[in-house]
């Protein structure tokens, strides 16, 4: 008994439990979020790359549940009207020692704007990526680039206006050394 005078009963069998719908739970989240990569790929390559190709997109050659996403790349590239430099292009920077490549960068309003393409959430991860590019891409030979945005489209076939890149380059490149800086402390602190 309990210092309370409840008895506590152990589960033998709850810790299995438990780490079974954790397993499935985990298992849940991974299998939604390659989906979710797959479509975007999917929206980025018959979408976004063939209308910067100067292509009308084929819906046809579109899965049923990426559409709508599609759709959504149309209309917003038919009321912006960009005007493709580059589509899926890759960038470097050897300052810094990352890569990534690129969706768009298009003349825009008549700023070099870089569009990265969103189709599920957007977290501050996606406008720490947008900031990586930017500094890339000036490294690689793109710049300059004058403006960055995140283009969320959705299942129903909408966009949202583009949502401005709130990372300067400056606080990627920082956020990148110390990144580093703490992966090498925690290797001392994990030999100690």
């Amino acid at each position: 008994a309990s210092p309370s005078g409840v008895a506590k009963v152990f589960d033998l069998n709850l810790a299995d439990k438990l780490s079974a719908a954790a397993a499935r739970a985990g298992s849940e989240w991974f299998e939604r979020r390659n989906k979710s990569a797959t479509r975007g790929t999917n929206v980025h390559e018959k979408g976004l790359e063939e209308l910067a190709s100067g292509n009308v997109p084929s819906l046809a050659d579109v899965e049923e549940d990426e559409r709508g996403f599609a759709q959504g790349v149309i209309a917003w590239w038919a009321d912006t009207k960009p005007e493709p430099i580059a589509s899926e292009f890759v960038v470097y920077s050897a300052t810094h020692g990352y890569a990534g490549r690129v969706d768009l960068l298009a003349l825009i309003d008549g700023k070099r704007t870089i569009v990265d393409l969103k189709t599920g959430y957007i977290g501050i991860s996606a406008h720490g990526q947008l900031a990586g590019y930017e500094l890339a891409a000036e490294e690689s030979g793109y710049g300059p680039i004058e403006a960055k945005g995140l283009l969320k489209v959705t299942d129903e076939g909408t966009y949202m206006p583009l949502i401005e890149g709130l990372i300067a380059p400056e606080s990627f490149a920082s956020a990148v050394a110390f990144y580093r800086e703490a992966k090498q402390y925690g290797r001392a602190v994990d030999a100690q």
